[in-house]
C-alpha cells in the first residue's frame, strides 16, 4: 500500500518533476511511526535514508531529517510549526500543524494561493521565514520547528531562516530539514512528509488518503499515456 499527498496542486508538482527529472516514478513504500526505513527509487545522490522515525518504547519520540540528525524529543510534539508547502503537504495526509510560516518576505504571496486546503482559521501565520516571529514560536510552545533545506552540506539550516535565529529555536525545539533539492526527486519527498505525518500521528490508512493516492496513481498513469503517444513531444515544465 502506498501513501502520496493530493492531487490538487500537488499532482501538477509531481508530474512536472516526473517529466523533468526522467523519472519513472511508481508507487512510495507503505509510512508508519514503526515502519522500517522505506525505499525510494531510485535513491538520490547525495542523500541518505528517508527521514523517518515516530514514538519509541519508553514513551519518548525522534525523527531523523535529510541532513542525517536526529530529533530526540521526551514525548511526541504538541506543537509543531511548519514551512507552509510542509505544512499543506501534512495537511492532506491527516496532520495539521500548530502555526506555518511563509518563504522570503520578499514574496508577499498571500498564503491562500499557496496552499488553499489548509486550515487558516486553525493555524496560525508566524510570517515570512526571514522575518520569522521568534516571540511568536515561545509563546504558543513549539516543540518542533521543520522547513525546506536546499543544501544539506551548506550553512542554512532551514530556508529562508538565517541560522542565528535557528540557533536560536534550537534552543527551545526540535529541528527538522526536507530536502528539496541535491538530488530529491517527487517519490522521496513525498514519502518523506508522509513519514514525518505518521510519526506525528496521522492515519495514513485512512480512506481520504487513500483515496487521494489512487486518482494520483491513475493521473500519472494518464500522463504517461498521453506522452507515450507522443514519442517526439518535448516539454519545458515551471
Amino acid at each position: 500500500m502506498s501513501y502520496n499527498i493530493d492531487v490538487s496542486r500537488r499532482r501538477v508538482l509531481a508530474v512536472a518533476g516526473l517529466s523533468a527529472l526522467g523519472l519513472a516514478m511508481g508507487s512510495v513504500a507503505p509510512a508508519s511511526a514503526q515502519d522500517a526505513t522505506p525505499d525510494a527509487s531510485p535513491v538520490p545522490t547525495g542523500l541518505g535514508a528517508i527521514p523517518a522515525g515516530g514514538p519509541d518504547a519508553s514513551g519518548g519520540w525522534s525523527f531523523t531529517d535529510d541532513r542525517g540528525v536526529v530529533t530526540q524529543l521526551d514525548q511526541a510534539p504538541s506543537a509543531v510549526v511548519a514551512y507552509i508547502g510542509i505544512a499543506a503537504a501534512l495537511h492532506d495526509f491527516g496532520y495539521d500543524v500548530a502555526a506555518f510560516f511563509n518563504g522570503e518576505s520578499r514574496e508577499n504571496v498571500d498564503p491562500v494561493t499557496v496552499a488553499p486546503d489548509l486550515p487558516f482559521d486553525i493555524i496560525e501565520n508566524l510570517g515570512s521565514g526571514d522575518a520569522l516571529d521568534v516571540e511568536g514560536l515561545l509563546a504558543m510552545g513549539t516543540d518542533l520547528f521543520v522547513g525546506a533545506n536546499y543544501d544539506i552540506a551548506g550553512a542554512q539550516v532551514i530556508w529562508p531562516v538565517p541560522d542565528d535565529v535557528i540557533a536560536q529555536i534550537d534552543e527551545f525545539a526540535g529541528i527538522v530539514a526536507i530536502a528539496y533539492a541535491d538530488g530529491t526527486d517527487v517519490d522521496r519527498l513525498i514519502q518523506s512528509n508522509a513519514n514525518l505525518a505518521g510519526a506525528l500521528g496521522a492515519d495514513l490508512a485512512a480512506e481520504p488518503v487513500q483515496a487521494d493516492q489512487q486518482t494520483y496513481d491513475a493521473s500519472l498513469q494518464a500522463f504517461s499515456d498521453a506522452v507515450g503517444a507522443k514519442p517526439g513531444l518535448t516539454a519545458l515544465f515551471m
